[in-house]
């Protein structure tokens, strides 16, 4: 019997609508954010980004990435979360500022809960 997969991928609307203009591209990301879709939401963002390059679609992508990172955080991937700035970080140099203190913040978090930052509940 096969493996279940526990992760929905992102269907191909949610993905690459087209038509949408930088407008309709910025609402749709902050809309995906807002619901908590921060997959999503990193995936329309770079999108934007294919079809529109500049600073305002690379603000939101980093926005986007930012949202991602703290879903990561909070569903206990501190070191996903990191990896995942650190990318970001070279990315989009510009913005290593911002994104910096969504990691160092959250990584000495569990030491001080009193739990050993080295166990995964997993």
């Amino acid at each position: 019997m096969g493996k279940h997969s526990k992760q929905k991928r992102v269907g191909g609307s949610d993905q690459n609508p087209t038509g949408l203009g930088p407008r309709e591209w910025r609402a749709r990301v902050e809309s995906l954010l807002a619901a908590g879709k921060t997959r999503a939401a990193v995936e329309a963002a770079k999108q934007l980004l294919k079809q529109t390059p500049g600073p305002e679609a690379e603000a939101l992508t980093v926005t986007a990435y930012q949202g991602r990172i703290q879903a990561l955080l909070a569903s206990g991937m501190p070191k996903e979360a990191q990896a995942l700035g650190a990318l970001v970080s070279e990315r989009f140099p510009a913005y290593k500022a911002q994104v910096a203190p969504l990691v160092h913040r959250r990584r000495a978090a569990p030491a001080r809960a009193g739990g050993d930052p080295h166990s995964r509940a997993d």
